[in-house]
């Protein structure tokens, strides 16, 4: 309800997270603050009434779940993506790992698209997608399609290209990279 609305928005700090799993855990043993150990696994009470649960809300999992969500939104064909997604686009490689960035942020397209990773320590990192990407490295999330039009394959990035075969010598930051990069201003395939 509200809370996922906020949490979609705002996010939700760990605080916050561990103290309403204080006030469920309190609600449920009637414990009133008090330090005692649960008789019954909180993953228990969290599983279905089929199983002897109560369907307790698991709200990491809940909170993951809107991130992955949000890591769909962001992964949308370009013309159906929201605005935040182009935003987000430039903060990620401003958040690139420092090894990635020697063909330049500009290049730096989508780190779904590309074989780069984001610095999740990174200043510069909005919390949101802090969690988005923690999320995404999590379930190593990866883009796999079932019918790749002619024109999604020219939207693919060339610099460090998704399908890059990892025994292939780089040629990214290399003078033909630097050519085609800066003389010719190639981005995608």
């Amino acid at each position: 309800g509200y809370t996922q609305y906020l949490t979609r928005v705002q996010g939700m700090p760990k605080e916050t997270v561990n103290e309403i799993k204080s006030i469920s855990d309190d609600f449920i043993w009637a414990k009133e603050g008090e330090k005692k150990a649960n008789t019954i696994a909180v993953s228990t009470l969290q599983d279905q009434r089929d199983n002897g649960g109560l369907k307790l809300l698991d709200i990491e999992a809940r909170n993951e779940a809107i991130d992955a969500v949000k890591i769909e939104v962001y992964n949308r064909e370009p013309d159906k993506r929201p605005p935040w997604c182009r935003i987000a686009d430039r903060q990620l490689a401003k958040a690139a790992v420092k090894s990635f960035k020697n063909i330049g942020e500009e290049y730096l397209i989508n780190p779904f698209q590309q074989k780069w990773r984001v610095n999740l320590s990174s200043r510069d990192l909005p919390d949101g997608l802090r969690r988005m990407m923690k999320t995404a490295y999590k379930y190593k999330t990866k883009i796999a399609t079932t019918n790749l039009t002619q024109h999604l394959k020219r939207r693919m990035p060339i610099w460090y290209h998704v399908g890059l075969k990892a025994k292939l010598v780089s040629n990214q930051g290399d003078m033909w990279g630097k050519c085609h990069r800066e003389s010719h201003r190639i981005r995608y395939v």
